[in-house]
């Protein structure tokens, strides 16, 4: 029997025409090229329209039931793809036409925290527990409005006001991802868009890229004041950092506990050097609790732990994160993720 292989999850979001269905597409043809597979979680609304079910009749019945079962609907065929392809010995990636936290963008806030309750959830599960990547390409309604067209999606009915509206609340479904990639209209044509689809997808599967991208990162005198964040969307983190004894065969090696309130999420990576110390990559990947635990026993013990706290907020499409770093010295970052390539900030 084969052994599976672990594959990592992607999501693809965004609003109305932002171009998921040809990046998805432009992906799955240049991993091919590369000797790697994609396959594709088809959107399960579109999915349910396009079978005849009249889905805005049938939430007006009863909107909170039909929600629970299309997110679980949602989870089992992620996990079906996930679990068949990964029988494969060629490496492969599963992409999701919008994910589960997506239907947060079509409810209330009180429907949604209501579902939450109900099916025994929380963000952190449906999240970075779930996605190793989140993908947000930015609506043509921004950047590129002569593009916004209806016309090739039956299903879509969006104004361009509306279909604004709709990508800032996918965005923010999302917010707090450790990887969270945008890819929007603003100074990129079309196949630029695309090419930084694949190379967030190729960075995620930890291959090389075919694109540089920017991430400006400033140093700030303090931690902006509560008075600032006042009307302000963002998610905020602990992270705690510790170093493993160095490996000779897998590099400098780190543990990362993110958590969010009550909810923990485990990462473990190893930084690779060439013998000049000129080139490097980083293989990371999320572990469970157990491997977490068992991994720290094999901490550097002339290392000091990093502990610090991320504040993750969106402005004008634009991903930015306040890196407020605790021990073992203070001080303040804050990291604009512009389009392209997202790069861990090291202490």
């Amino acid at each position: 029997m084969e052994q599976q292989r672990r594959v990592p999850v992607i999501v693809l979001t965004g609003g109305p025409c932002a171009g998921k269905t040809s990046a998805m597409s432009h992906v799955t043809k240049r991993l091919s090229e590369l000797g790697y597979g994609a396959v594709v979680v088809p959107e399960l609304a579109t999915t349910l329209m396009s079978g005849g079910i009249p889905l805005l009749e049938v939430e007006q019945a009863d909107e909170l039931t039909v929600k629970s079962k299309m997110v679980k609907a949602q989870m089992h065929n992620e996990g079906l793809f996930a679990d068949l392809i990964g029988l494969l010995k060629t490496p492969h990636v599963v992409l999701c036409d919008r994910g589960v936290l997506d239907s947060r963008a079509y409810m209330s806030d009180e429907t949604w925290e209501k579902m939450l309750e109900v099916n025994g959830w929380t963000v952190n599960d449906l999240r970075e527990r779930r996605y190793d990547a989140v993908i947000h390409l930015v609506t043509a309604a921004i950047g590129a409005e002569s593009f916004y067209t209806l016309e090739n999606n039956e299903t879509r009915t969006e104004t361009v006001e509306e279909a604004i509206e709709l990508d800032h609340k996918c965005a923010n479904a999302y917010l707090g991802h450790p990887k969270h990639f945008f890819a929007d209209n603003i100074n990129a044509d079309f196949t630029t868009k695309l090419s930084r689809v694949l190379n967030f997808v190729l960075e995620v599967m930890q291959l090389p890229q075919v694109l540089d991208g920017n991430e400006r990162r400033l140093l700030l005198d303090s931690f902006p004041p509560e008075e600032l964040w006042e009307g302000v969307k963002y998610e905020e983190f602990r992270l705690e950092i510790q170093f493993l004894n160095h490996d000779q065969t897998m590099g400098l090696g780190r543990l990362t506990k993110r958590s969010q309130g009550d909810s923990t999420t485990h990462y473990c990576s190893f930084q690779h050097t060439d013998n000049l110390n000129r080139s490097w990559s980083v293989n990371e990947r999320r572990i469970s609790d157990r491997e977490y635990h068992a991994l720290s026993t094999n901490t550097d013990p002339s290392r000091v732990p990093v502990k610090k706290r991320l504040r993750s907020f969106l402005y004008k499409e634009t991903l930015l994160v306040v890196n407020e770093y605790l021990s073992p010295r203070y001080f303040n970052i804050l990291e604009i993720r512009v389009p392209g390539r997202t790069v861990d900030v090291h202490p």
